[in-house]
């Protein structure tokens, strides 16, 4: 059974930012958490603590969705829409999309630091961009992007 997966970017070009798209996001690959609990599986001695897990590098929500872009070859042009009235429509509109928390949580920083869990088990998660491009490449050979 062939995979579907829906990516906006390659079918539009104008994308809605919430603000001003400056809020910080640490994107974690799916494959970095997998290895991170394996390691963490095989080390006991890091057992019973918790540690964060995130990507590499923190990079803005803007960014975020101008290196998917880049990484798709399309050009994407941002819609700016301004916070508290979005929020507020959002949630007045029935039957809408996205809910205000959704929103609001696009502006929301939401950066960590891995130091302990690089430390106890090794820890170290590939770039975004890196990621970006085997996931990108990946869905190509899939057929689910040209």
């Amino acid at each position: 059974m062939k995979k579907t997966r829906k990516i906006a970017l390659n079918k539009h070009s104008l994308f809605p930012i919430f603000g001003d798209g400056s809020a910080l996001i640490q994107p974690v690959y799916y494959k970095d958490v997998a290895n991170a609990l394996f390691a963490l599986i095989e080390n006991e001695q890091c057992w019973g603590k918790a540690y964060n897990i995130p990507g590499k590098a923190p990079i803005t929500y803007r960014r975020f969705i101008e290196i998917i872009s880049e990484a798709l070859g399309k050009r994407v042009r941002f819609i700016r829409l301004p916070l508290r009235p979005t929020v507020y429509a959002v949630s007045i509109i029935p039957n809408f999309p996205l809910k205000a928390e959704q929103v609001l949580r696009t502006t929301e920083d939401r950066a960590f630091d891995y130091k302990d869990a690089q430390e106890c088990f090794g820890y170290n998660p590939m770039s975004f961009e890196e990621r970006i491009k085997l996931e990108i490449k990946e869905l190509r050979k899939e057929g689910c992007i040209p």
